[in-house]
């Protein structure tokens, strides 16, 4: 048998900066937000198992001194439109990448918008200086799909409620 590698570079950009839902911050209160890129490089159709990569979603909060704000954060379904199934799109051609993004490493529960998946939440507590929260997005795509070279990419939005 015959392979032939072609050259694959995959990767997620989410919304910079993400969505914040301030309407709903105590009085006083301001947020932001920022996440760095989920780059999965080049991919290997061929390679066995897993290519995994992770991004950071982190949340910095300010005023307030002492209060105690619940937030979650959603995660869109990207291009595909289907949080269980997110894919990305080859650059020029019908080719979609099959990937996934999940909230922790055991990539078990798939990272969701709130109404499909699972969305990830906490409590940050206002200190005198601000406070920031860092949370961790785990990326994973299969070997193995039959898809053409090139670039592909998806964009994710990134949505902090409170």
């Amino acid at each position: 048998m015959h392979r032939t590698r072609i050259a694959i570079t995959a990767s997620v950009m989410a919304l910079m900066p993400p969505a914040i839902a301030a309407a709903d911050l105590p009085f006083g209160t301001s947020c932001s937000a920022s996440t760095s890129p989920m780059n999965f490089g080049a991919y290997d159709p061929f390679a066995s198992g897993l290519l995994t990569t992770v991004s950071t979603l982190t949340l910095n909060c300010s005023g307030g001194i002492g209060l105690l704000i619940p937030y979650e954060v959603r995660l869109s379904s990207g291009q595909s439109g289907n949080v269980l199934q997110r894919q990305m799109a080859h650059e020029t051609l019908n080719s979609p990448l099959n990937y996934q993004i999940y909230t922790s490493v055991l990539r078990t529960n798939i990272w969701g918008d709130g109404v499909s998946g699972t969305s990830v939440g906490g409590t940050i507590l206002i200190q005198l200086g601000g406070s920031v929260v860092t949370r961790i997005a785990y990326g994973s795509m299969q070997s193995g799909q039959n898809v053409r070279s090139g670039t592909y990419g998806d964009t994710v939005v990134v949505s902090f409620v409170f």
